[in-house]
């Protein structure tokens, strides 16, 4: 039993060294990822492509492997996190899109995968946060409400 555990963890990391998980951060709402507009953040992690998209995003903005910029980061009313996946010689691809809007209040995520909406997440609002603590509680709590 030991071995197995050894061997399927050395699976998951020959795995994750061929792909890559990218979240980025754009103000405002977008569609489409923006052509000429620069991120607000933009968060890279090695990564297991097997994981959940949503596993993999939360995972990516709690350990920050690649982040650029460096904090603190703005503050922004709306904004539209794009989730990639790239690696092993394929070209990028967006996994999914979430729309997020902060208010005084509240925060709301519009969550599309596939590019399709599929559900929708509201909790209370923490002014003390930053953008990625923000996104990666979404997305967390979309995980837990799919269960």
């Amino acid at each position: 039993m030991k071995s197995y555990r050894h061997m399927k963890s050395m699976a998951h990391a020959y795995a994750a060294s061929w792909s890559r998980t990218t979240v980025t951060i754009y103000r405002g709402v977008q569609q489409t990822l923006p052509k000429k507009e620069e991120p607000v953040i933009t968060v890279v992690e090695e990564a297991d492509p097997r994981i959940n998209v949503w596993v993999r995003a939360a995972s990516a903005l709690k350990k920050s492997g690649y982040i650029h910029p460096d904090a603190p980061f703005p503050f922004v009313e709306s904004a539209t996190v794009f989730i990639a996946r790239s690696g092993g010689g394929k070209p990028v691809s967006i996994e999914a899109r979430v729309e997020v809007y902060i208010g005084s209040a509240t925060v709301s995520a519009r969550f599309f995968p596939g590019g399709e909406f599929r559900f929708e997440v509201t909790t209370i609002a923490d002014a003390s946060t930053s953008i990625t603590d923000i996104i990666s509680r979404l997305i967390i709590e979309r995980r837990a409400s799919r269960r």
